[in-house]
């Protein structure tokens, strides 16, 4: 027999190669709640719900304290400011599925679609200015939205007991 029957012989007897591709995608679908290796590709797949942490709120805090509000790459910004724990850095892009940042459209030279290039938005501004309240969770599959809880949250709340709120929303410094 040839390598290529052989092949074709390996298809025609292993149950898991006889999946369509469509039931494999339903298969993920129902997993992905729970989280599922998928069939085709052996990627780990999980919706995973989220919520605005402390560190992200007083990342927003200090875009909006900015004097500007066009945009800015965050992390150079953040990097910028002193004795700021690398924790505020690391996800406050994820703000943008609540909208409270928009990203900047264009990619880096390599070739990535995030060029690390923000902006706070009106929705996030009143956010801040406790004039507006953000959903409290949002559900996060492949990193985009496929759902959000009905609680509503404030800003303060995100905050936490690790902030005070007069002490992050200050006037406007850089």
């Amino acid at each position: 027999m040839e390598k290529s029957e052989q092949q074709l012989d390996i298809f025609a007897t292993d149950p898991v190669l006889l999946k369509t591709l469509e039931e494999a995608k339903q298969e993920v679908r129902d997993g992905r709640d729970i989280g599922i290796t998928c069939p085709c590709c052996g990627q780990f797949a999980k919706t995973y719900r989220r919520k605005i942490t402390s560190a992200m709120a007083y990342g927003l805090a200090l875009m909006y304290n900015r004097k500007s509000h066009d945009y800015v790459h965050v992390e150079g910004f953040l990097k910028k400011i002193p004795n700021l724990p690398s924790s505020i850095r690391g996800d406050i892009a994820k703000l943008r599925h609540w909208g409270l940042i928009e990203a900047k459209a264009g990619e880096k030279e390599d070739g990535n679609p995030s060029n690390g290039y923000y902006k706070i938005t009106g929705f996030g501004k009143l956010f801040v200015e406790k004039d507006a309240k953000a959903v409290k969770y949002i559900y996060l599959y492949n990193n985009k939205v496929v759902g959000s809880s009905d609680e509503m949250c404030t800003f303060t709340e995100c905050l936490g007991q690790k902030f005070n709120y007069n002490e992050v929303v200050k006037e406007i410094l850089w």
